[in-house]
């Protein structure tokens, strides 16, 4: 085998495993947490119970609003794993944030049960 069909061979084996190695890596970061055949998350979840993961979601009365009007939300925090309604929080801080990214209004939300309630007043 000559000097130059060695370094191709080598290039394309280099090639392989860096592709090889990609892809491992991009399934790991995509792929969902696997539940073996007790319904059990296994190692995964004992770490997460150590340092849980809460997500926190908002919705509003209305699409649209105009001054004067009342801007009432609920917030609702879950599970990061499960999905489920979670009581870990006891508070979650609400900003309202004008497209400059100045905090205009704030709102601590007290949670009862993984949810809460508040509004943004904009009268004149």
């Amino acid at each position: 085998m000559n000097n130059l069909s060695f370094n191709l061979l080598k290039c394309r084996l280099t090639l392989l495993v860096l592709f090889l190695i990609c892809n491992s890596v991009l399934q790991a970061k995509s792929s969902p947490l696997l539940v073996n055949s007790s319904g059990s998350y296994g190692a995964l979840a004992r770490k997460d119970l150590s340092y849980p993961v809460e997500k926190i979601y908002i919705h509003f009365d209305r699409p649209s609003y105009f001054l004067g009007d009342d801007l009432w939300f609920k917030v609702y925090v879950v599970d990061g794993i499960t999905n489920s309604l979670t009581a870990e929080s006891k508070i979650v801080y609400v900003e309202l944030i004008d497209p400059f990214n100045k905090i205009v209004k704030s709102r601590v939300v007290l949670l009862e049960n993984g949810g809460g309630a508040g509004e943004f007043g904009f009268h004149v």
